[in-house]
C-alpha cells in the first residue's frame, strides 16, 4: 500500500529543495500552522486534489511470511495522484513573486535527481500543468486591503500500490483427479489406464 506516513514528508522535502530559498518550508495545506519565508515572504502549500485508479487491478496470491502453505489474496495496480502546489507571496516584486517560485519548482521537477527521488517513493512524474493565477485580497491589522500574489499548478504522479489481505485466502489447496475406468465387460481397469504409454487392449 501507499505509506503516506513516509511519502508526505518526503514530498515536502523534495518541493522545498526545489524552491531555491532555504527558508521556504512547504506544508500540507490542511495543516493549521503557517510558515512564511522571511526572505521571500512566501508560503508553499501542497494538497492532494485527486486519486484516480489507472488501468485494471491485478489479483494474485502470495505465500504467508511464516507458513508457505498459507496463501493471502494480493491486489495490485496503479493510481494517478494529482498534487496541487500553491505558492502564496506577500510581495509581488521582480525579484520575488509567486509565479517565479512556482515555475522554479515546476521546472526542476523534470530533473533526473527529482525523478530518482520520486522513484524511491514508488512514484513517477507523469506531467506538470501550467501555473495559473490565484491572487486574492486580505485585510491587514490596520484594516487596509492587501493583495496576496498566488500561483497554483498541478503535478500528476503515478504510484504503484500492493494490498495484501491479512486473512488466509479462500482458495483450492489441492486438486485430486481420480478415474474409474472399466472394460466393456465391467472389469475395472488399473488407474491410470495408459501409465507410461502402456496400452490397455479392449476385451
Amino acid at each position: 500500500m501507499i505509506e503516506w506516513a513516509a511519502v508526505k514528508p518526503a514530498l515536502l522535502e523534495l518541493v522545498g529543495s526545489l524552491a531555491w530559498d532555504d527558508s521556504v518550508d512547504p506544508q500540507w495545506e490542511h495543516k493549521s500552522q503557517v510558515h512564511e519565508s522571511p526572505t521571500l515572504q512566501q508560503s508553499v502549500f501542497l494538497r492532494v486534489a485527486t486519486v484516480v485508479p489507472e488501468g485494471a487491478v491485478q489479483e494474485s496470491y502470495e505465500e504467508d511470511e511464516y507458513d508457505s502453505t498459507i496463501l493471502h489474496e494480493s491486489t495490485s495496480g496503479h493510481s494517478l495522484i494529482t498534487l496541487e502546489i500553491k505558492c502564496d507571496a506577500f510581495v509581488n516584486l521582480d525579484s520575488a513573486w509567486s509565479f517565479q517560485t512556482a515555475e522554479r519548482i515546476r521546472t526542476r521537477l523534470q530533473r533526473r535527481s527529482s525523478h530518482q527521488t520520486l522513484l524511491s517513493l514508488n512514484m513517477c512524474l507523469v506531467e506538470t500543468h501550467a501555473a495559473v493565477d490565484g491572487s486574492y485580497e486580505v485585510t491587514d491589522e490596520e484594516g487596509n486591503a492587501v493583495r496576496r500574489n498566488m500561483a497554483v499548478f498541478d503535478v500528476v504522479l503515478r504510484c504503484t500500490f500492493n494490498d495484501v489481505s491479512p486473512d488466509p485466502a479462500d482458495y483450492w489447496n489441492k486438486v485430486l483427479i481420480t478415474s474409474a475406468i472399466k472394460h466393456a465387460g465391467g472389469t475395472s481397469v488399473s488407474t491410470p489406464p495408459n501409465y507410461a504409454a502402456e496400452q490397455v487392449p479392449p476385451d
